[in-house]
């Protein structure tokens, strides 16, 4: 009988190599038919288990790779709250150059500027806004027209034409607004005439803090974008050593400029959406898809998500991502394939 007995691996062997056995034997053979049978099953049996352990492992590798992006997401989130911190900054060391000084030159704002905010996300523009007496405006415009000969205050009515301006309340015009390039942009706009410019000065004067807009359209030359202007309160003392105010540091920002330069690149694996949450109507402030044009697509999205809040001076901004699980899932992951090649030749 053991002469007769045959190993599960030479059945193995037998029976890749049909050339080698007997079928007539295989199936007459009631114990080699058995071992033959219980190899085939442990075959069977082994790659099996090696399916279900590539599935796992599979499902392992989705996992990390989904909290790697989450991971990820959220150090992108930190870098550009540093990066708004950091631009806004330049508002109060504006602000500083007045208390030092006593006064803000247009060359002073542009060394500072080409200098120190020339590579700052998002920065379009910073500009000097003085505090301006009415009976005074005739003799302001032509100290500012020693240097800018096209310069004039004005202000904008309801339907958008420029007028001249009322001598009877102070006013905030611009009195010049420099680009990074060092490129003038148009000044002489009285903020006050417009009534939600009115409004931010009002809370940055009443706070001392810097306080920006809702998302409102700039220029930059011929271009248009959507951003926002944030306004930053200057003090000084008047002949009686009271505290008054002396004007603003005014800066225009560019929203997508903000977010872009540090989500780039992603290849489509999220999804990211940007909104005010600090108005009654939630404004849409940037989109990376049409998927996600207005915070009603928002809030009926099916997929999961991630919600992180960003701090912009006095206001808040909410970002949602929408990490994209198709293409995380179609991500190459080398795990489940060595752990299937690896079973199936334990089980061989």
């Amino acid at each position: 009988m053991n002469d007769r007995a045959i190993s599960w691996l030479d059945v193995l062997l037998k029976i890749m190599n049909p050339a080698q056995i007997n079928l007539q034997q295989l199936f007459k053979d009631k114990q080699v038919r058995l071992q033959a049978i219980i190899a085939l099953l442990v075959l069977a049996v082994g790659f099996a288990l090696s399916i279900a352990g590539f599935v796992e492992l599979q499902d392992v590798a989705n996992e990390r790779l989904y909290l790697q992006t989450q991971q990820h997401t959220a150090a992108q989130l930190k870098q550009i709250q540093t990066n708004i911190d950091i631009s806004l900054d330049s508002l109060t060391e504006i602000a500083a150059l007045y208390q030092a000084t006593g006064d803000v030159s247009r060359s002073q704002l542009a060394s500072y500027i080409t200098s120190d905010t020339k590579y700052h996300s998002g920065t379009v523009a910073l500009g000097w806004v003085p505090r301006v007496m009415g009976k005074d405006i005739t003799v302001f415009e032509e100290q500012v027209r020693q240097n800018d000969s096209d310069f004039y205050v004005y202000e904008i009515t309801g339907h958008g034409m420029p007028t001249p301006v009322g001598k009877n309340n102070p006013i905030f015009p611009i009195k010049f607004i420099i680009s990074p390039t060092n490129k003038s942009m148009k000044a002489g706009l009285n903020l006050t005439s417009i009534a939600s410019r009115q409004k931010v000065l009002r809370k940055a004067d009443r706070t001392q803090q810097t306080a920006i807009t809702q998302r409102i359209s700039l220029y930059s030359g011929s271009r248009q974008f959507y951003g926002f202007q944030a306004l930053h309160p200057v003090f000084d003392k008047n002949e009686l050593g009271q505290e008054q105010l002396a004007g603003f540091v005014i800066g225009n920002y560019d929203i997508q400029a903000l977010i872009e330069d540090v989500f780039v690149n992603e290849n489509s694996q999220v999804d990211i959406a940007l909104y005010d949450a600090n108005t009654s109507s939630q404004q849409l402030l940037y989109t990376s898809t049409d998927q996600l044009t207005s915070v009603d697509d928002i809030t009926h999205q099916q997929r999961s998500h991630w919600t992180y809040t960003l701090k912009v001076a006095d206001q808040q901004w909410i970002l949602e991502a929408f990490p994209n699980i198709g293409l995380l899932t179609s991500t190459a992951s080398w795990l489940p394939f060595i752990g299937l090649i690896v079973g199936s030749l334990m089980t061989l």
